[in-house]
């Protein structure tokens, strides 16, 4: 199919791994950032630290667990969301049982209601139900609310039949959806509002609470 030639065109551009960050070089990253503000700053509002695009951060544990509970301390006012692919769901688990000192929130990234689909945009991915199972472990151990991520595709993963197979893979769970716009690579693109609007509906009447990233139409 089409789409599989475009996903291999995507799967080109992709940097090779050369080795983990350590918790001392994440440290220094946010510190770098947040030496911009000014203590008031600091203090007046929550400081959200996101784990999103710059790897696996279960494939990275310990230095990511020791970094978020170093930070917590030399940042009160702290809270960390960490995004996964879902490929350590043991790890998962063990997440929930960490002594953090501030909340501490995850999101899945699915983007495919199927293994089958999923595999073919995230060849490294794994089997999903195993996936929402420890996510769902971890919501409720650590009493939060877990989001599943999916970047609406064009012509991959943005169909109606899509979308039903979506809400029934994720009916038993108490998670939100957040739906995404793909930033177009190559012949990629993303889809358009109506699909973002179709999958909502369906979520919605399936009893599953979904939103879009942002008001990107407008």
């Amino acid at each position: 199919q089409t789409y599989r030639k475009k996903l291999k065109e995507f799967s080109k551009n992709q940097k090779p791994f050369i080795r983990n960050v350590t918790s001392t070089e994440i440290i220094a990253q946010v510190k770098n950032v947040l030496s911009k503000l000014s203590k008031k700053q600091l203090n007046s509002k929550p400081i959200l630290l996101t784990f999103f695009g710059m790897g696996e951060p279960f494939l990275n544990y310990f230095n990511v667990v020791n970094a978020i509970k170093s930070l917590s301390k030399i940042f009160p006012t702290v809270r960390c969301t960490l995004s996964t692919l879902g490929i350590k769901p043991n790890l998962i688990k063990k997440l929930a049982s960490e002594n953090f000192s501030c909340l501490v929130k995850l999101h899945l990234s699915l983007h495919a209601p199927s293994n089958a689909l999923r595999k073919k945009i995230l060849p490294c991915s794994n089997s999903i139900m195993p996936c929402l199972q420890a996510l769902d472990f971890f919501s409720k151990k650590s009493n939060t609310i877990s989001k599943v991520n999916y970047v609406l595709i064009k012509g991959v993963n943005d169909s109606k039949e899509n979308a039903l197979e979506l809400a029934r893979l994720l009916k038993k769970f108490r998670f939100t959806v957040k739906l995404s716009k793909l930033n177009e690579c190559n012949s990629l693109k993303s889809s358009s509002e109506s699909k973002f609007r179709l999958f909502e509906k369906i979520l919605h009447k399936q009893g599953k609470e979904a939103r879009s990233w942002t008001d990107i139409f407008r």
